[in-house]
């Protein structure tokens, strides 16, 4: 999966885009039949692999590639992402 630069912006821009709103379209819906943010990296949900989306945005997030903006949406619709 792409990572974010110390801007926040992506390398490839619109398109990592569209797959971080597939990553919180698809993560929604795993909670609302899950109950829980953190599914196994293993996880897809119609070919897409949430689990490894999710896992990827955690190492971008500790490795501090994770903009401040999708931060703060993820913590605010999924506050046990981490």
């Amino acid at each position: 999966m792409p990572s974010e630069d110390e801007s926040g912006s992506s390398k490839r821009g619109g398109a990592y885009d569209r797959l971080f709103e597939a990553g919180i379209e698809h993560l929604h819906r795993y909670v609302a039949e899950h109950g829980s943010s953190s599914p196994p990296r293993g996880v897809t949900i119609n070919g897409f692999l949430l689990g490894a989306w999710v896992d990827s945005r955690r190492t971008d997030y500790r490795l501090g590639r994770l903009s401040a903006e999708r931060v703060a949406r993820l913590e605010s619709e999924f506050p046990d992402w981490q």
